[in-house]
């Protein structure tokens, strides 16, 4: 396993009985073992990776894709024992420069002055309206619903 996850759990899991299986398949026990048993599979080295970078991101992504597998209880399982021990425990320091760093970056790729939202209006909006007769009504309704009689 990919130690800083490893250092994270440890630090994090007291309480409760949580087991991940790593990328190799070796499993890694957390929490004094009460409660019902949790037990949560990583598929991959780079979405172990991954959950110690952005584990907020990265735990639902995971799953979505099959990367993250439960083999016993349910995610909301995992999001309990993990949320409530996280409350009792602070992280370790070095998490929160990851999540500095992070905001910093996503403020960087968003960052839309004037020039730029022009562009991006123009590509997606200055287009032949053509396309949007594919898929939208005559009066061009996006995604909202109107009936032309009352509902009872």
């Amino acid at each position: 396993m990919f130690s800083a996850l490893d250092l994270l759990l440890r630090r994090i899991v007291s309480h409760g009985d949580l087991t991940v299986i790593d990328s190799d398949g070796v499993a890694h026990r957390y929490g004094d073992a009460s409660g019902s048993p949790v037990v949560a599979r990583i598929r991959d080295r780079a979405t172990e990776r991954q959950l110690v970078l952005d584990p907020q991101l990265a735990l639902g992504e995971a799953y979505m894709f099959g990367r993250l597998e439960m083999q016993k209880g349910r995610i909301y399982d995992l999001l309990e024992l993990v949320l409530k021990n996280g409350q009792m425990h602070p992280l370790p320091r070095w998490t929160a420069i990851a999540s500095a760093v992070r905001f910093l970056l996503r403020r960087l790729t968003q960052f839309n002055p004037v020039f730029r939202a022009r562009r991006n209006v123009a590509r997606h909006y200055d287009i032949d309206g053509r396309i949007y007769d594919l898929f939208l009504d005559r009066d061009r309704q996006y995604s909202c619903a109107y009936f032309e009689t009352p509902m009872s």
